[in-house]
C-alpha cells in the first residue's frame, strides 16, 4: 500500500511549442510550521503546492529556468536547477527535528497501557515501540517501556519474546520499585517457554528458499543455472536456459534498498524488513526500530547513518506528502552507492545511464549489485512514458534533500568538488526516481507465533538489479514471493527453454481482493506509468469461465485441496505443482482458482518458515486497495 503520492501534473506543448503546467488539483502537505512571517510563509506556500507554483516561480523569474532544465539531456540539471530556486525564493523547507524524549516516551507508554487495558494487542505494541523510540537511550523511560512490553507479551503468550525483553531491562538496570513484579513475571514465562506456538516444518519447507543443491549461476549470484541470458538488439533478456518445471526457484535476490510502508515502522526491522517481537529502537533518530545491534551497524554502513540526519525532513514537513515509494528508494540507493564507492569513481559514472550503461557492461555489471562497486541499478531502461509531471515535482524534493545533505560531513568540503558532487547524486536520485522499476513485496506473517499463517496486510517496496528488471505480464509466468527484504522467483507455469522470464508487477490477481483488482489498471499507471487494458487489469476475468478437458477433470478430481497437513507439505505441494502445470491453459476456470488458491497458501507456509515473521494480531489496512497516489 502507499502512503502517499504525487497527483499527476499534466504537461501539454502550446502551439509555439512552449512546455506549460495544466493545473490538474491541488496539493495539501499539511506543514506543521505556524506561518508568523511573510519569509515563512513562502517557505510553506512552496511546500503546500510545489506543482502549482508558476505564479511563484514567475514573480521571481525562475520559471523559465525549471522549463529549460527539464529539456536537457542531464538529470541533474532539474535538480541542481530547484534546488537554486528555493534558495533563490527563501523557500527551503524547515527541518523541525524530534528529540528523544522522556516525556514523549512516558505519553506514549500511558497511551499503550490504556490499549493493552481495551485489548487491543496490536495496537498497544505499536505504543510501546514509539515509546521506546522517543525514550533516551537507558533512561527510566526506556526501562519501564521495556517493561510493559514484556506484560503485553505474556498475556499473548508470547513467552520468548517477553523472557528477552526482561532480559533487556535487567541489562540496563531494572528500577528497584518494579523488580520482584518483573522477577516473577520471569520465572511465569520461563515455566510457560514450552508453551510458544511454533509451527514444526521439515527440511523440504526450510531449505525450499535457499537453492542449496544449485550451483550459482555465474553471471547472476542471485539466480540458478535455470536462468540465463539472450541479447536482442543490443539488449539483454532473461530467460529459460532450460525447460523448468512449476513449482521450481528461479531466484532468489535481496534488494539493494526496501522502503517501509509507515505501518511497517512499529513492527519490523529497518533492516532485514523482519516482522518481529523485541524491536530495539535507532539511537539517532525517532522514526525507526532493528532486529538487534548488528542489524543497526547494517542499516548504518548501507545508509541510515546519513538518512538518520535528514529522516524528520520526510517524517515531520510536509515533504513526505509527496515523496513517493519511489523518491524514497532512490534516496536511499544513492546514499548508500555513494557509501560504497569514491566520488571521483562515482561523479563520472553517474553520467553513463541506462540503455547507455546497459550497452558497454556484462550480464553481472547489469544484473548483479554485488559487481561493479553496486552500480546494476543505473541500469534500468528508460522506458517511462509521462515522466514530466513527476520530474518536476521531484525536482523540489530532491533539492530540498540535497540542501540538507549538504549541512552534513556526506558532501566534499572543496567548494567545486561539493558542486559536482550534489549534481551527481542529484542525477542518480532523478534518474531512480524517473525510471527505477519498484518491486512490491508481499510477505507471510504467522499471527502470534501459531499456524495460522496469512498474507501480512501492509506492503513495502525493494529496488533489485534481477528482479526489478524483468518484463511485466498480467500472466506472468513466475510468481515473485516476499522474503522481508528479498524476493523469490518461483515458476508458476511450465518455462520452455529460451522463453522469457516475466513477473507481474501487482501481483497474482487471485492474490488481490476485490478492491485492489477493481482499481488494478489505475494502479498500474500511478506505478509504473503503464496503461494496460488486459482481461485481468480491465477486470473482466471475472466474468470468463474457461472449461476443462477430460483429462484436466481427471487431474483435478484426483486432488484433495480440503486435507493439505502443512507440516508435512513436500508431498500436497509436488501433486499441486503438477496439477498447475495441466489447468495453465484454463487460468479463469474455478478449478484453476481452487488448485492456485490452496498452492499459494504452501507458499505463505514456506515463506513464513523461511522468515519466521510474527505479528500480535491480523489488522486490516483501512484501504486495502491503495496503491492508488
Amino acid at each position: 500500500m502507499f502512503r502517499n503520492a504525487l497527483l499527476p501534473i499534466c504537461f501539454l506543448f502550446t502551439p509555439a511549442g512552449r512546455l506549460s503546467l495544466q493545473r490538474c488539483s491541488d496539493f495539501n502537505f499539511g506543514s506543521r510550521v505556524i506561518i508568523n512571517s511573510p519569509r515563512i510563509a513562502l517557505r510553506n506556500t512552496m511546500w503546500r503546492s510545489p506543482g502549482l507554483n508558476e505564479d511563484l516561480l514567475k514573480r521571481f523569474g525562475c520559471l523559465e529556468d525549471i522549463y529549460n532544465a527539464m529539456r536537457s539531456h542531464d538529470l541533474a540539471d532539474v535538480v541542481y536547477t530547484a534546488l537554486d530556486v528555493i534558495k533563490k525564493t527563501g523557500s527551503v523547507p524547515l527541518l523541525l527535528t524530534e528529540k528523544k524524549s522522556d516525556a514523549k516516551s512516558t505519553e506514549f507508554r500511558k497511551l499503550g497501557n490504556q490499549a493493552y487495558m481495551k485489548k487491543k494487542y496490536h495496537d498497544a505494541l505499536v505504543l510501546y515501540n514509539k515509546a521506546l523510540k522517543y525514550a533516551p537511550n537507558k533512561s527510566l523511560a526506556m526501562k519501564l517501556a521495556f517493561s510493559n512490553r514484556s506484560a503485553l507479551f505474556i498475556t499473548v503468550k508470547a513467552y520468548s519474546a517477553c523472557i528477552d525483553d526482561l532480559d533487556t531491562c535487567f541489562e540496563m538496570g531494572c528500577p528497584p520499585e518494579i523488580k520482584d513484579k518483573l522477577n516473577n513475571r520471569y520465572g511465569e514465562a520461563l515455566e510457560s517457554m514450552g508453551m510458544d506456538g511454533w509451527m514444526t516444518t521439515q527440511k523440504f519447507a526450510i531449505g525450499y528458499f535457499k537453492m542449496l543443491n544449485e550451483p550459482q549461476n555465474p553471471q547472476i549470484s542471485s539466480a540458478t543455472m535455470d536462468v540465463g541470458v539472450i541479447i536482442e538488439d543490443s539488449c539483454p533478456k532473461i530467460v529459460a536456459a532450460r525447460d523448468v518445471k512449476v513449482g521450481t526457484v528461479l531466484a532468489v535476490e535481496r534488494a539493494y534498498v526496501v522502503d517501509m510502508n509507515t505501518d511497517n515502522l512499529n513492527i519490523a526491522c529497518y533492516n532485514c524488513q523482519k516482522y518481529e517481537y523485541n524491536l530495539i529502537p535507532c539511537e539517532g533518530c525517532c522514526h525507526v526500530m532493528f532486529c538487534d545491534d548488528i542489524c543497526m551497524k547494517e542499516c548504518m554502513n548501507q545508509y541510515h547513518s546519513v538518512e538518520c540526519k535528514i529522516i524528520d525532513l520526510f517524517e515531520t514537513t510536509g515533504c513526505m506528502v509527496e515523496c513517493t515509494e519511489r523518491m524514497r528508494l532512490a534516496i536511499k540507493a544513492a546514499i548508500r552507492m555513494k557509501l560504497h564507492s569514491r566520488w571521483e569513481k562515482l561523479i563520472p559514472e553517474s553520467k553513463v545511464l541506462g540503455m547507455d550503461r546497459i550497452k558497454n557492461s556484462s550480464i553481472n555489471q547489469i544484473y548483479d549489485c554485488q559487481c561493479q562497486e553496486n552500480l546494476s541499478l543505473l541500469s534500468f531502461k528508460e522506458n517511462r512514458n509521462f515522466i514530466y509531471g513527476t520530474m518536476y515535482n521531484a525536482s523540489f524534493i530532491l533539492a530540498a534533500v540535497l540542501c540538507y545533505m549538504a549541512k552534513t560531513n556526506f558532501l566534499p568540503y572543496d567548494y567545486k568538488e561539493r558542486q559536482e558532487a550534489i549534481k551527481c547524486l542529484g542525477r542518480i536520485m532523478m534518474y531512480l526516481t524517473l525510471y527505477g522499476s519498484p518491486t512490491i513485496i508481499s510477505d507471510a506473517a504467522s499471527i502470534n507465533n501459531s499456524s495460522r499463517i496469512e498474507f501480512h496486510d501492509w506492503e513495502n517496496f525493494g529496488l533489485f538489479p534481477l528482479v526489478g528488471k524483468l518484463r511485466n505480464s498480467c500472466r506472468a509466468n513466475t510468481l515473485t514471493v516476499g522474503l522481508n527484504d528479498r524476493v523469490a522467483l518461483v515458476a508458476l507455469e511450465p518455462i520452455s527453454r529460451g522463453t522469457e522470464i516475466t513477473i507481474t508487477y501487482l501481483g497474482h490477481w487471485l492474490d488481490k481482493g476485490a478492491d485492489c483488482n477493481s482499481v488494478r489498471n489505475r494502479n498500474m499507471y500511478v506505478l509504473y506509468t503503464s496503461v494496460c487494458n488486459c482481461t485481468i487489469c480491465s477486470g473482466d476475468w471475472q466474468h470468463q469461465c474457461d472449461t476443462l478437458t477430460p483429462t484436466q477433470l481427471t487431474c483435478f478430481r484426483k486432488l484433495n485441496l480440503h486435507s493439505v497437513d502443512f507440516k508435512k507439505i513436500s508431498g500436497p505441494y509436488k501433486l499441486l505443482c503438477r496439477a498447475l502445470a495441466e489447468l495453465r491453459n484454463v487460468p479463469f476456470s474455478p478449478e484453476y482458482t481452487e488448485v492456485y488458491k490452496v498452492f499459494r497458501e504452501c507458499v505463505l507456509h514456506l515463506q513464513q518458515v523461511n522468515t519466521e515473521n510474527v505479528v500480535i494480531e491480523k489488522v486490516r489496512a483501512k484501504e486495502t486497495c491503495a496503491h492508488v497516489l
